[in-house]
C-alpha cells in the first residue's frame, strides 16, 4: 500500500525495522519489501532506517515543524 501511495506522491518509502535485534523477521521484511519495490515499484526510492532512529527523529523533528526540499516550513491543511 505504501509504495502504491508512493507512486502518486513523493516517490519514496522509508521501511522502518528492528532488524539489527530481530534478524530473522524483520531481516525477513526488509529484503521481502525491498525485493517487491524494485520489481513491482522501480520508480519509487526505498530507504531502510532502524525503528529507534525513527522515533528519535519524530521526537526531535515533529513533522509539523520539519521544512521541505525548498526550506519553506510545511503546513497542514486544516478544514
Amino acid at each position: 500500500m505504501a509504495l502504491s501511495m508512493a507512486k502518486t506522491r513523493r516517490k519514496k518509502v522509508t521501511i522502518v525495522h528492528k532488524a539489527n535485534v530481530l534478524t530473522v523477521s524483520d531481516g525477513l521484511f526488509k529484503n521481502v519489501a525491498r525485493e517487491v519495490a524494485a520489481r513491482d515499484y522501480p520508480d519509487v526510492t526505498i530507504n531502510d532506517m532502524y525503528i529507534d532512529s525513527a522515533v528519535m527523529d519524530l521526537v526531535r523533528r515533529p513533522p509539523g515543524l520539519r521544512r521541505n526540499s525548498h526550506d519553506k516550513p510545511i503546513r497542514r491543511h486544516t478544514e
